[in-house]
């Protein structure tokens, strides 16, 4: 009897919150959150008129809206990136700073249970609460189990995959019954193999229903967004909408009919791009979808539109971070510097008749503020069903958007993390850090004791290629000031994960491989400029750093030798302006790439996931 008085009087309450927020629901946009998977800085035209890859649906958006050149994620990769996003909070703070596993496996089995803590207020339940309807599409990747499903995080509707991926074609259907006939329990199949699940409430009742959905993935994302959206059509409620695309994610399964209509006219994409390519062009069509589905339903002129992507592009895959050095995983520009545009045509100060740019940085962790905002709503509601205080780690950059003006200029004083852009990456036994406030960005990566501390003015040097650490006083005084407030948040703010997505990271973790934060941040500074490799030639210098060896026996070779046999290992070669020249695999323990078509700089990059080694490359 208790349980039902209590869902009427929930009932009484909304019906009654309701009755007075509809009054006003046409003031509140519509708010559809568009979100990549793994997609390069460099591969959409709004970003690069020199990418071979269409995108025209996103380029009319930014044509007519705002473009965000220095746009950051909270991390390098999807999962604690997607937690960011959605808690408006550093992933490290909630101890999310993993992916969470596919599926049980020993050594980690009840890691599969976790997710976001169920105390934390996310973005989904704060924005329902301000009087919107609330639909989420695609991939969720924050849990995927009772408790942490979007229907039970503030979501009204879900139709997606609660893993950290999907197959985009049907041959997921044949695996997981296989699976599934062979006595497998669903947790112990690969969640890329999972059925679709569709979630919705209906009263107080939640209904979940598992779809083998043949369709491509990128098309059931963008069909069943632009579903609800007509679902709307008569509603006066504004909605919600999180639309979290798998592309183009590995694997790379693009229809062959995107894969045709990839290229750009009058452009060429290269053979190993065309795959990557047909899934950014998928994605791009069906953002079309969503975006026919907003004017035929008459949303579109009262309906912010936010697109990004979750992290850097991988090289490897195809794609290009152009004109960033790094990858995804990486906490150079390259790894965590995004794409992002918004449109909002009722607004004239994000759309307008021509494009808009804010060349501020500004970060992921502002956008769950910045939509309360918008919303109209109290972002401390929480404290009202028993939750504590709601704590941001950005800040609302509505009106500095509309303003142009940077939410982050230099404060060397301030101890605040809201007024930095900061990414810290756990690796194999050893850190990558990354500090950002105005005009600065300091860097380092601690796999050996001497690496050194890096400085760059990055609005003049977005490849990362001039260490200016030790040019001066001034700047030597600035390094010290972003360390000194990276240790200080680190060491209060980064305690131990609540789970991992695989043994090895927890087995660092409990060895005290990791975290090492003193050493990350008391090593290396003054320590000057990285060393370069001379080839084409004689052998100059080798380096080496724990298990590798870098160098050159002749005119046209570089050869790369592991202590050991690591796993497979990663080698990329970019140019100055952080384009691919060179990418290979290396599966045992030595690998030699032939160079005699390259003349100039270079930086070699080899990586996998216990290190990560960088050089520069001088081929004469």
């Amino acid at each position: 009897m208790l349980k039902i008085t209590q869902i009427n009087l929930q009932k009484l309450v909304f019906l009654a919150f309701f009755g007075v927020t509809s009054l006003f629901a046409q003031n509140k946009p519509n708010i559809v959150y568009i979100i990549a998977d793994d997609l390069g800085y460099g591969d959409v035209q709004f970003m690069n008129n020199n990418t071979p890859i269409a995108s025209p649906n996103l380029l009319s958006l930014a044509n007519k809206g705002t473009v965000f050149t220095d746009a950051y994620v909270s991390h390098p990769f999807c999962g604690p990136s997607r937690m960011s996003i959605m808690t408006g909070r550093y992933p490290h703070q909630l101890g999310v700073q993993y992916n969470l596993p596919e599926k049980i496996e020993s050594g980690i089995s009840s890691e599969v249970n976790s997710g976001i803590p169920a105390g934390e207020t996310m973005l989904s339940e704060a924005i329902k609460n301000t009087g919107y309807s609330t639909a989420a599409f695609g991939k969720w990747h924050l849990g995927l189990k009772e408790g942490f499903r979007p229907i039970d995080r503030g979501f009204d509707f879900f139709y997606g995959f609660l893993g950290g991926g999907h197959r985009y074609n049907d041959g997921y259907i044949a695996t997981y019954n296989r699976e599934i006939a062979a006595g497998k329990t669903k947790f112990q199949i690969n969640a890329y193999d999972h059925p679709y699940e569709k979630e919705e409430r209906r009263g107080a009742r939640k209904v979940i229903t598992e779809i083998l959905d043949r369709r491509h993935a990128s098309d059931v994302i963008g069909d069943e967004s632009a579903a609800y959206i007509n679902r709307q059509r008569t509603s006066n409620k504004p909605f919600f909408m999180y639309v979290a695309f798998n592309a183009p994610h590995a694997p790379l399964q693009p229809l062959a009919s995107d894969e045709r209509n990839a290229a750009r006219p009058g452009k060429s994409i290269p053979n190993k791009s065309k795959k990557y390519a047909g899934l950014v062009r998928g994605l791009d069509r069906n953002v079309g979808k969503i975006v026919s589905a907003l004017k035929s339903a008459g949303k579109f002129n009262n309906t912010l539109i936010i697109f990004l992507s979750d992290n850097g592009g991988k090289n490897i895959e195809g794609a290009s971070n152009a004109p960033l050095q790094g990858v995804k995983g990486d906490v150079k520009e390259g790894g965590f510097r995004v794409p992002m545009l918004w449109h909002w045509p009722n607004n004239n100060k994000i759309s307008g008749s021509s494009r808009k740019t804010f060349r501020h940085p500004v970060s992921t962790v502002d956008l769950y503020p910045t939509l309360i905002q918008i919303g109209k709503g109290n972002i401390n509601f929480g404290k009202s069903i028993g939750r504590e205080h709601k704590t941001f780690d950005g800040k609302s950059i509505l009106r500095n958007v509309e303003s142009n003006v940077n939410p982050r200029p230099y404060k060397p004083s301030s101890n605040n993390i809201k007024d930095y852009i900061f990414a810290l990456r756990h690796r194999g036994g050893f850190n990558e850090v990354a500090i950002r406030q105005g005009k600065w960005k300091a860097f380092r990566n601690n796999q050996t004791n001497n690496a050194p501390w890096k400085l760059f003015d990055i609005t003049k040097d977005k490849g990362e290629n001039r260490n200016i650490a030790t040019n001066n006083s001034t700047n030597r005084q600035v390094l010290k000031n972003l360390i000194s407030f990276g240790k200080s948040w680190a060491t209060g703010n980064a305690p131990k994960p609540r789970f991992f997505g695989s043994v090895k990271p927890k087995n660092y973790w409990n060895n005290g491989s990791l975290p090492k934060y003193g050493a990350l941040f008391d090593q290396g500074i003054g320590s000057g400029t990285s060393k370069e490799i001379n080839t084409k030639g004689v052998i100059t210098s080798a380096e080496e750093n724990n298990s590798i060896s870098i160098f050159s026996n002749n005119m046209s070779r570089v050869i790369i030798e592991l202590g050991i046999n690591s796993g497979n290992t990663e080698v990329n070669i970019f140019d100055i302006y952080g384009r691919l020249a060179k990418s290979s695999t290396i599966e045992g323990r030595s690998k030699t790439i032939n160079v005699d078509d390259l003349n100039g700089v270079y930086i070699i990059k080899v990586e996998n996931e216990n290190y990560s080694i960088t050089k520069k490359l001088i081929l004469k």
